[in-house]
């Protein structure tokens, strides 16, 4: 396995593929690629060399064309949590529609004057379907102000988003939108660090882990993936194209439940 880091999302993740393929007498190499896509092309090459039996890769969203040549080659890859145009399994949830939900949920209750988008990379095709979803609930005219704020995972980046969303609340009421837990987890972090009284201003919303909103302890709208389930069913994905002769058989998309807290 091929995961941009080993927290959240991604070590749930890890633990489930892992799980599932011990069961079945394998075992597991994970790499982090910290979201750099030159790490991300080393790590999986050198899985190949070991002659892995399969890779399961959660991409930095930067490398199409590398991905799109190793799903053509004969070590099976099965793609976690992205939609990169490549020809292979996907395992991921919808984030065009994940950023509609949130987005049309937070323009209701908060009705906020400006919203922030804490985003990956700027040409990723995860951060597209953001933006898209984002889009496809505004308002035609009269909507917040937004703001995109890219490549969140670098260093640096959370800081100089919190900052802004700070000064907006000077002079309205601004809102969040994080498409990763680490970023939400972050948001909280740096605005208490700077005001604690900003979190009664800020209306925050996110894609998160299960235990997000009880841990974090502010008044939180989030999207719950199933991180579990992501994991298992990548390493099924990837384990009947191992072993059931489905390796010619077209891609597949199996997309990650999500549950949404205000819903509770």
């Amino acid at each position: 396995m091929v995961v941009p880091d080993l927290e959240f999302f991604y070590a749930k993740a890890c633990r489930a593929v892992g799980d599932y393929f011990y069961e079945r007498g394998y075992a597991v190499f994970v790499c982090s690629s910290d979201g750099d896509p030159a790490k991300e092309q080393f790590c999986v090459r050198q899985l190949q060399s070991q002659r892995v039996a399969g890779l399961i890769v959660s991409s930095s969203g930067l490398n199409p064309v590398f991905l799109e040549q190793q799903a053509r080659q004969d070590i099976p890859l099965v793609l976690l949590d992205g939609d990169d145009p490549v020809p292979c399994d996907l395992v991921s949830v919808d984030y065009q529609e994940a950023a509609r939900r949130m987005t049309e949920h937070l323009l209701q209750v908060a009705q906020p004057t400006h919203l922030h988008l804490l985003l990956g990379e700027q040409a990723a095709a995860r951060t597209h379907l953001c933006e898209a979803g984002v889009r496809d609930a505004l308002p035609a005219a009269g909507g917040p102000s937004v703001h995109s704020h890219y490549g969140c995972r670098r260093k640096g980046r959370m800081p100089a988003a919190a900052a802004r969303v700070a000064r907006d609340a000077a002079r309205g009421k601004p809102g969040v939108l994080a498409f990763e837990p680490e970023f939400l987890e972050q948001t909280v972090v740096q605005l208490n660090q700077q005001d604690p009284a900003l979190l009664g201003q800020v209306a925050l919303s996110g894609m998160a882990m299960s235990n997000t909103c009880d841990k974090l302890g502010a008044g939180l709208s989030c999207l719950v993936q199933d991180a579990a389930w992501a994991g298992v069913t990548a390493a099924q994905a990837l384990h009947r194209r191992i072993h059931e002769g489905a390796k010619n058989e077209p891609p597949r998309v199996y997309r990650v439940p999500v549950r949404a807290s205000w819903d509770e």
